[in-house]
């Protein structure tokens, strides 16, 4: 049997393979018709999502272009609505002014006629508009005093610290007063008048004492002077040793009588004192003459006394104008002041000590020409406790005044310009403007003390009788007094309201001032006050640094004239002429529900008022209407819109 030939194996395999092939190639192409499928179906999803989102964006297009278009109307419509306001506002004005003109020429008005023909006559408008004004600064100033804890702070302190400064001076100007009383009663019952060419001149140190008594000017050659007192010296006269035996027993301040006893031809040689209790006292003339120098020291200490209690209540003045003002510069000139006062206290307290030795070596020493003892003994011992404790005062007040003047010029200095929110460099101008009232300020009290004090010497003392030349210092006494007033105001008002050429005449005015004081030390008389007096030479010094100073700062603002700060003053008085208190309001929005915490910086270019101002001020009022609606208040009962810078209300 015949064999059949076998098959390769390979021959076998090849259908599975190819099946297996076929059904991969198959499901390859199921997965890409899927894929395909799902492609076409996301495809689809995207343009259908994309049509959808067309359409939203468009209808909110459509949304937003209808509001913008709406806010644009509105904005125009407001604008139109606003200028018919300003308009029906301007007429009424206009009316307004014409009524008061016709009240004013009809001010007073006759109602009925009373018992003897008299009339009763009434105010009418003037008044009432007098009087809402007054009691809106009354509230405004409230407000401000009110406005924190620091500004009641100050202001209490500061009213406090008047008062006492006033209770205590005047306790010092009693004491001085009843002391110089005496010894004016000893040296004119001895024929020496206080107008009289008998002036003393001390001269030495303690121990070695010299007292002239001159009928001029010390330093004249040939020299007008004669000696009266000379430490150590044999010509002394001798007191009576009855006058040593009687000081344990008499009371100086009980009443006593002054009599005369010893005359001749030419002079008083010797006077008595009598006492309520205890023995009298014999004076001799040499003794008399001495007392012409207590005399003169008493009565500089009873002028400086009332000078103290003046500037105290000018000091309270200032201080109040710095709280309701606002104003860094007259918080540091009242700071300055009460620093001079105090270091003027500390010297006091040397001063009286000093002034008790050498009274003690021409009077009271048992070697002296009067040898009484116990005479100045109960005054120094109580000036010197008043004047110790003025100076303690003064410390401890000064170190509160300037803790209090710190946390004050902080805040404001951390503070916008209120009112109506004026930029930096209008701050920085209206810091000068501020600065020259406070030396303007002080200096009408610096200058007129100054003044005073001159003239008081001129007529009440030996200077009137050796002066010749008294008619020429009282015209320039009256002159300055009299130009005083214009003089502040005029530079009050030029800077205010950028007065160029009144600016100037101010500056001219001031200058006048100072040279023709300065010339004053050409006078030899005035020169020796003015060295035999530190009072009087402070005070002059003073008035001269001020009157430097206010030159100096009036040059500046007058630098600073064209850049706005009229235009701010302007808008300024006519919130105030509108009875808007920025003060109240800013008092009021602190007592309200907002955020005080969020504080604006003064140097943002972005806040609207600014944009107004800027817009107002260049003539595109036409840009930023947003900012413009925001800069616009409206106040009520009476309405204001305020007025952009360069624009006539």
């Amino acid at each position: 049997m015949a064999r059949r030939p076998q098959e390769p194996k390979g021959q076998v395999e090849e259908p599975e393979e190819f099946e297996i092939v076929l059904a991969k190639h198959c499901a390859a192409i199921k997965q890409k018709k899927n894929n395909e499928k799902q492609r076409t179906f996301l495809q689809a999803c995207v343009n259908q999502l994309n049509k959808d989102l067309t359409i939203s964006t468009d209808n909110l297009n459509m949304c937003i272009q209808a509001i913008e278009n709406s806010y644009s109307e509105f904005l125009v419509d407001y604008t139109a609505t606003e200028d018919r306001i300003r308009e029906l506002w301007s007429n009424m004005q206009q009316e307004q002014n014409k009524l008061a003109a016709l009240i004013k020429a009809s001010s007073f008005d006759i109602l009925s006629s009373t018992d003897g023909g008299r009339y009763s006559l009434i105010f009418s408008m003037p008044f009432a508009r007098l009087s809402s004004r007054a009691g809106m600064l009354a509230k405004t100033s409230y407000e401000s005093v009110t406005l924190n804890l620091t500004t009641i702070a100050f202001f209490a302190f500061s009213f406090i610290y008047c008062f006492s400064q006033v209770i205590l001076q005047s306790l010092l100007f009693s004491i001085d007063s009843a002391s110089l009383d005496v010894v004016s009663g000893i040296v004119l019952e001895g024929g020496i008048p206080p107008d009289s060419k008998n002036m003393t001149f001390l001269d030495g140190s303690l121990g070695q004492l010299r007292l002239h008594m001159c009928n001029d000017v010390p330093f004249l050659q040939p020299s007008p002077c004669f000696d009266i007192f000379k430490s150590g010296s044999e010509e002394i006269a001798s007191c009576p040793q009855s006058n040593i035996q009687a000081e344990s027993v008499i009371n100086w301040e009980g009443r006593i009588n002054i009599t005369a006893v010893s005359v001749n031809s030419t002079f008083i040689t010797e006077i008595n004192l009598d006492f309520a209790q205890g023995p009298s006292v014999q004076l001799n003339h040499q003794c008399i003459q001495i007392m012409t120098f207590p005399r003169q020291t008493l009565s500089n200490f009873r002028r400086e006394d009332i000078t103290f209690i003046f500037l105290q209540f000018w000091l309270f003045i200032i201080s109040f104008f710095a709280v309701t003002h606002a104003s860094i510069s007259h918080i540091f000139a009242v700071l300055a002041t009460r620093t001079l006062n105090a270091a003027w206290s500390a010297y006091a307290v040397w001063r009286t000590r000093h002034v008790e030795d050498v009274f003690h070596e021409l009077i009271s020493d048992p070697n002296s020409p009067c040898c009484i003892m116990n005479m100045f003994s109960g005054y120094f011992r109580s000036r010197l406790m008043f004047v110790i404790v003025d100076l303690v005062f003064n410390c401890i007040a000064l170190i509160m005044a300037s803790y209090l003047s710190w946390v004050l010029i902080r805040e404001y200095s951390a503070q916008c310009l209120k009112y109506i929110g004026a930029p930096k460099h209008i701050d920085r101008i209206n810091k000068f403007f501020m600065a020259v009232l406070a030396c303007l300020q002080l200096e009408a009290f610096v200058l007129i003390v100054a003044l005073g004090l001159w003239l008081d010497v001129l007529f009440n003392t030996a200077i009137h009788g050796i002066s010749g030349h008294s008619k020429f210092y009282v015209a320039a006494i009256i002159i300055t007094m009299i130009i005083l007033v214009p003089w502040i105001s005029m530079g009050w008002y030029a800077i205010r309201r950028e007065m160029k050429k009144t600016m100037i005449l101010f500056i001219f005015i001031s200058l006048a001032i100072m040279i023709g004081w300065a010339t004053m030390f050409y006078s030899q008389v005035y020169r020796w006050t003015f060295l035999q007096w530190p009072y009087l030479g402070c005070f002059t010094v003073a008035s001269f640094i001020l009157l430097i100073v206010t030159i100096l700062l009036g040059l500046i603002c007058r630098l600073n004239f064209g850049k706005g700060h009229a235009e701010y003053l302007r808008a300024e008085k006519a919130l105030s002429s509108s009875n808007f208190s920025p003060d109240v309001f800013n008092k009021q929005r602190q007592n309200s529900n907002l955020d005080l915490e969020r504080k604006i910086s003064c140097d943002q270019e972005s806040l609207p008022v600014r944009n107004f101002h800027r817009d107002a001020k260049s003539g595109s009022l036409t840009e930023g209407l947003h900012s413009q609606l925001q800069a616009r208040q409206v106040m009520t009962p009476m309405i204001f819109y305020e007025v952009p810078y360069g624009q006539p209300f």
